[in-house]
């Protein structure tokens, strides 16, 4: 599985799957793969049983999934979800609830949160988790090159649904089946002079940094170049985390990278989609049990859990509006860092305990 964030409320990226064949297999090979994925004797695999009804549930599913293709039939996971059954699978069924792209699918919770984020009615709202870099390339033809960036990024918008991916106002979302071409917009500084070039640049950082694009319109990612003088070329790059986090952003600069270097290469494909993951995790009996199991425990524990730090702002909250997000840097040179590890393993702490009692500290102050 290739995932864009952490478990369990990973961003996956997808690949798409080819249309259904004549099934290589029967519905006694698939009776045989159920009834020893789930350790049950095949005589208890009835073949319109629902496969969760059996116990299949999502690592279950995986392994299912791979002796499948072993055999020859290549099958998303959607075809194990809710109504799936020995016959289904048999028959090739990629959906076979029927679910529709319209019908979209739910957020993670973690998206939920970024999401619900994005409402200025809330204290300090109104903001995307918004991750943004600049790049610099130098290049002989800046045009040519920006062309081969555009048509690199567009091969991934094609490759990777969920950079065509959009939330529509009932919080969910939806993978648009062909987004368009995306064009990178430039603005040519070549011949400014230093002055001018700072000024621009900033105007530019400042405009792309920190953006609110609207979730149910695509794109939820911008990309911007300027021709630089002495050949050089900045891209400004940003993508909402809603649809990409790290993981997936350091995959997709990896992948743009090798396409701009290479146009003619071919990316391995991506086995596992998302929406299908999401999907089936829903349908999962057993997530439902952790679902039930997790809520429960923390509303035990909400009464007694202690109130956020009162820190000292300038104004009140309520007032506070299209704030920008700054970093604060301090640095411990070399001999620092190594006198404050030593200490710290003496006391038997780790340096990332000493570092989050510190900045505790300074909350209370």
């Amino acid at each position: 599985m290739r995932l864009c964030c952490s478990w369990p409320s990973c961003v996956y990226l997808e690949e798409t799957h080819a249309g259904s064949a004549p099934s290589p297999v029967s519905v006694e090979d698939v009776t045989d793969l159920v009834a020893e994925v789930l350790g049950l004797p095949a005589a208890e695999v009835a073949a319109d049983t629902a496969l969760t009804t059996l116990g299949l549930e999502s690592f279950t599913a995986v392994r299912l999934r791979r002796r499948l293709r072993d055999l020859g039939l290549d099958l998303p996971m959607t075809a194990f979800l809710g109504a799936a059954t020995v016959r289904t699978v048999t028959a090739g069924m990629a959906d076979p609830e029927g679910t529709t792209e319209e019908e979209g699918f739910p957020l993670t919770p973690l998206q939920t949160a970024y999401w619900i984020g994005r409402d200025p009615a809330f204290p300090l709202g109104g903001v995307a988790t918004y991750y943004y870099r600049e790049y610099d390339r130098e290049t002989g033809d800046p045009e040519a090159d920006l062309a081969n960036l555009t048509r690199a990024w567009n091969r991934l918008v094609r490759r990777h649904p969920m950079l065509r991916m959009i939330v529509d106002r009932q919080g969910r979302q939806h993978i648009l089946p062909d987004a368009g071409p995306y064009e990178i917009a430039v603005e040519d500084l070549r011949g400014a002079g230093p002055d001018e070039v700072r000024e621009r640049v900033r105007r530019l950082r400042h405009e792309c940094s920190h953006q609110l694009r609207p979730a149910d319109r695509w794109p939820l990612f911008d990309v911007r170049a300027a021709f630089l003088p002495h050949g050089r070329t900045r891209i400004f790059f940003g993508t909402d985390i809603l649809a990409l986090d790290m993981s997936g952003w350091m995959q997709i600069m990896s992948e743009w990278g090798r396409l701009v270097a290479d146009p003619g290469t071919e990316l391995p494909s991506i086995p596992t989609a998302f929406a299908e993951v999401v999907r089936h995790r829903q349908a999962d009996p057993g997530e439902a049990r952790r679902r039930e199991r997790d809520l429960k425990y923390w509303r035990d524990r909400a009464a007694s859990l202690p109130p956020g730090p009162r820190l000292p702002w300038a104004k009140d909250l309520a007032h506070v509006h299209a704030h920008r997000f700054h970093r604060t840097y301090a640095e411990l040179d070399s001999g620092e860092w190594q006198a404050l590890k030593e200490q710290a393993a003496r006391r038997g702490l780790s340096p990332t305990g000493v570092l989050l009692a510190a900045f505790g500290l300074v909350l209370a102050r």
